[in-house]
């Protein structure tokens, strides 16, 4: 049992390493002038060649890291990412490009969504009613 469990996590890192070595591989065959004078077909496939692996390895490595650490800051922001999908675009386009606005950014957009949650957590049992 322990065997088994041993080579399907080996399993599990060989593919993110494999996953993310392809797609920055295909990030460097997009580097070539052949495909950047190349039709948009062939360059939207490249660039879905780039961003599939690399996504499947971020995935991959995002599960393997939440078995060794503390996730709760992300499953909070899972909890909020609709309301913070929402915000996000209306408050950045209110503040400036610099460190004092990134930081602005970053509280009022997860400040924002976390009042947002908790409203909607408050209002939905009298929503449900009137449905």
């Amino acid at each position: 049992m322990k065997d088994r469990k041993f080579m399907k996590k080996m399993v599990s890192v060989r593919m993110m390493v494999f996953c993310l070595c392809a797609g920055v591989m295909a990030l460097a065959v997009k580097q070539l002038p052949i495909v950047r004078t190349a039709p948009q077909v062939i360059y939207n496939l490249v660039e879905m060649f780039i961003k599939i692996p690399c996504g499947f390895g971020a995935m991959q490595l995002a599960w393997n890291l939440s078995k060794k650490l503390n996730m709760k800051v992300f499953g909070w922001i899972g909890t909020i990412a609709y309301e913070l999908y929402l915000l996000h675009g209306y408050i950045l386009s209110h503040v400036e490009v610099s460190w004092t606005g990134w930081m602005i950014f970053i509280v009022a957009s997860f400040g924002g969504a976390g009042l947002m949650y908790k409203t909607k957590k408050i209002y939905e049992p009298y929503l449900k009613k009137r449905i």
